[in-house]
């Protein structure tokens, strides 16, 4: 769990606002909502179900890549004689501690709701109905950032050391997502993760939460609460999600809020919040951790941890 910790609150802070997707063979959408749990996002549905009509952008950036390089150092030497040919080179890598990694994605794609006040209106319609029964710890993905290559070494343990043989090109390109599946390991260790795909897969996601946000300024409260006094104001029957309408809205960035009014003329406030690291790790260990099995952690793909990031 410890490692699980350090890769999201390092990449959190290193992709600005975004978290790993533990296993990114495994797709996480725009809309999808479910749990933290080990530190990673749990699927429990996907808004689209509730047929909102919300409408999503994809904005492509073929030459986009990510490089992350703190907790790690990198020699490189000729090879002479290599079996992959000539030209080619030898890296010697030396993560420091567990989470340490080399992480490389190439042609991003950015997926995200094309329209935020339009989005916070509907789901937030959705929410104050209690058509869908909202957990107060859920959150939603809001953007996913989607690779057409990807190439992710990482440490599950301190002072590893791994050796590979590479295309001289290629390393002075920065840019191994490029080979992905065509690296040579000299040298390899159980302690390190490889992850390498030539197809589109989700490696980063951003996730905000819902709660009440009070008229009097005061702090944010949870979601279920106001779901329960809305409920006592229309007894069995909540209202439905069409009439209730946003009359005010806020956006700061990554801190949205608006007041909606109902049809019996009561006002309640909804705020959304882009979850930070410190949000994040909180969900997690307030969640069941037990629910988690060993065999659910060891999988053969992870993501990163340590360094500079960058973005073309």
């Amino acid at each position: 769990m410890s490692f699980l910790k350090k890769l999201q609150i390092n990449i959190n802070k290193v992709a600005e606002g975004y978290f790993a997707n533990w296993t990114p063979e495994m797709p996480v959408s725009v809309g999808d909502y479910g749990d933290i749990n080990g530190y990673r996002f749990t699927r429990d549905g996907n808004i689209s179900r509730y047929r909102l009509n919300l409408k999503i952008e994809r904005i492509r950036k073929e030459t986009a890549s990510f490089e992350k390089k703190d907790g790690l150092i990198v020699k490189t030497q000729a090879s002479a004689e290599s079996g992959l040919g000539s030209g080619n080179v030898k890296l010697d890598l030396q993560f420091g501690e567990a989470g340490s990694f080399l992480y490389h994605l190439r042609d991003i794609t950015n997926i995200q709701f094309q329209e935020r006040r339009d989005a916070f209106e509907k789901i937030g319609q959705l929410l104050l109905s209690g058509r869908i029964k909202w957990k107060d710890d859920y959150v939603l993905v809001v953007e996913v950032k989607q690779a057409g290559k990807a190439f992710i070494l990482v440490a599950e343990g301190d002072n590893v050391s791994l050796q590979l043989e590479c295309n001289s090109d290629i390393v002075g390109n920065l840019n191994l997502a490029d080979v992905a599946g065509r690296v040579g390991y000299v040298r390899d260790s159980d302690s390190v993760i490889r992850y390498e795909v030539s197809e589109a897969i989700s490696p980063l996601y951003r996730v905000v939460s819902f709660a009440e946000s009070p008229p009097d300024g005061g702090g944010k409260l949870p979601l279920g609460g106001l779901v329960e006094k809305i409920r006592m104001w229309f007894s069995d029957k909540m209202p439905l999600p069409e009439t209730i309408y946003l009359t005010e809205y806020f956006d700061r960035g990554h801190s949205v809020a608006g007041t909606f009014t109902l049809p019996n003329g009561e006002t309640v406030g909804l705020c959304q919040t882009v979850e930070d690291a410190a949000g994040f790790i909180s969900k997690s260990e307030n969640g069941d951790l037990a629910t988690l099995g060993i065999a659910e952690l060891e999988v053969v793909s992870v993501l990163l941890n340590a360094g500079q990031m960058y973005d073309e």
